[in-house]
């Protein structure tokens, strides 16, 4: 069991709804827990876009946009989970103000990032700053602006080409004009830790970490967040507690999910003078 599935099987419960599950939705304890599944495409359509077996998919209530969950009331679920998503919103301020509006008072959003400092496909990319984050929600037209910016770096980040190669600004928007959605924005534990701050501050409202594994070297950043009335802050581990925390994490595991977690992730492919589809980037649909 991966390390998100032992911490999603213990802190999770009630009702919730996970987005973009595809073939790996996260484990949790049917006993205490039901989950309904979100994508904004249909089982068959994932398939062939994206490669994936589509008897392994999992079963879709609702085809919607991740960051436009209108078919769900407010206060309506005690949990949300979204692994690798919030890095293909453009505003994810939003997006999360969006998940926290589903969720009952103490329920709990489960999300996971990339960590931008160990994985292949984002290491070379800057993380944004808490202002950036905050033009991205406060101003659509600098938002448009930007995103054209945003997966020229991630081309160039993928495939080194050099400054002035014009594939760069060419797959670029050939990825915007098959309205894929890439890596926006990349994350860092700060930068995790920047965008949840900025979000209490809008909600006015205290965010508390439940349970985390942040860890420089690892290839992702969890944590599970609860919203509680009181006063607009984010209450975030110490450097001490999040190690201690996710080194007891990986002690749990066994040796083929360490192995997993440190050794499975794809190496860096050579340029081929192609344009690129956003598609074979991540092998997955983007949120």
């Amino acid at each position: 069991m991966l390390v998100r599935d032992r911490i999603a099987f213990k802190t999770l419960s009630g009702s919730g709804v996970e987005i973009g599950a595809q073939h790996r939705p996260t484990r949790i304890d049917r006993n205490k827990a039901t989950v309904e599944y979100v994508d904004r495409l249909p089982a068959e359509a994932l398939a062939v876009q994206f490669g994936l077996p589509v008897d392994r998919l999992v079963p879709v209530s609702h085809l919607i946009d991740g960051a436009r969950l209108d078919v769900y009331p407010d206060g309506s679920r005690d949990f949300l989970i979204a692994n690798h998503v919030l890095e293909h919103f453009d505003d994810p301020v939003g997006g999360l103000i969006e998940w926290f509006r589903i969720l009952s008072d103490g329920g709990k959003l489960f999300i996971t990032v990339p960590n931008c400092r160990n994985n292949w496909f984002d290491f070379r990319r800057r993380p944004p700053t808490r202002r950036h984050f905050v033009q991205d929600f406060k101003d659509k037209e600098y938002r448009e602006q930007t995103n054209r910016r945003h997966y020229a770096d991630m081309v160039q980040s993928l495939y080194q080409f050099d400054d002035s190669d014009p594939l760069i600004l060419a797959t670029a928007d050939a990825w915007i004009a098959n309205g894929d959605r890439n890596h926006y924005h990349v994350y860092d534990e700060q930068a995790l830790r920047d965008v949840l701050l900025l979000v209490a501050r809008e909600l006015k409202s205290t965010l508390r970490i439940e349970g985390s594994f942040l860890l420089e070297q690892g290839f992702e950043h969890l944590v599970v967040i609860s919203k509680t009335a009181g006063p607009a802050e984010l209450q975030w581990p110490s450097s001490f507690a999040s190690r201690v925390s996710a080194l007891k994490a990986l002690a749990s595991l066994a040796i083929p999910d360490l192995l997993s977690f440190y050794c499975g992730r794809p190496r860096d492919q050579e340029p081929d003078g192609a344009i690129i589809p956003a598609a074979t980037v991540s092998g997955r649909p983007l949120m």
